[in-house]
């Protein structure tokens, strides 16, 4: 059975990206990301919850890139792997969880209401039609 690790994170930024270097030259970014799922409550309401907040790690390139574009609060797209790493703090083992990304885009957002009462072209919907007409 094939194995896939594939993360897609759409939300916002909570703090300015950082860009580093190790001591070979290799440059890397770090920022994290805040989402959140909103629903309606039993009474019609919106009810948020807690943010998640997701560790993103960059390398290379698109890392300086997404360093001198974006800032707090900025909406991001994020598309990578989830990573494991563990390390040592005041003695104790600990365990980091992080997305290394592989794509970043600017996600767009169209408001549900922007469509209602649009106007419909003609001919974009049928609703009467024979069943001769269907090709197949």
């Amino acid at each position: 059975m094939p194995n896939r690790n594939a993360v897609t994170i759409i939300g916002h930024l909570g703090k300015d990206p950082e860009t580093r270097f190790l001591d070979s030259g290799q440059s890397y970014t770090r920022f994290s990301v805040a989402t959140n799922n909103r629903y309606k409550g039993t009474q019609g309401d919106w009810v948020d919850q807690l943010p998640t907040w997701w560790n993103i790690v960059i390398w290379g390139e698109l890392g300086k890139k997404i360093s001198t574009d974006f800032v707090k609060g900025d909406a991001i797209h994020v598309e990578g792997r989830l990573k494991t790493r563990e390390y040592e703090k005041d003695g104790q083992k600990k365990t980091a969880y992080e997305v290394v990304a592989k794509y970043v885009a600017i996600p767009v957002f169209v408001k549900k209401d922007s469509f209602a009462g649009g106007q419909e072209s003609e001919g974009a919907y049928q609703e009467d039609f024979e069943e001769s007409d269907i090709p197949f």
